[in-house]
């Protein structure tokens, strides 16, 4: 239970972060650009 409460607990933030990241790209290819 400990286990799998812990990945649905994680699951939601990796894509966060990840999305975060995309979004500094794109942020810094406009500022590139």
């Amino acid at each position: 239970m400990t286990k799998s409460k812990k990945i649905k607990i994680f699951n939601p933030t990796v894509p966060s972060k990840a999305m975060n990241g995309i979004f500094e790209i794109k942020i810094l290819l406009k500022i590139i650009h």
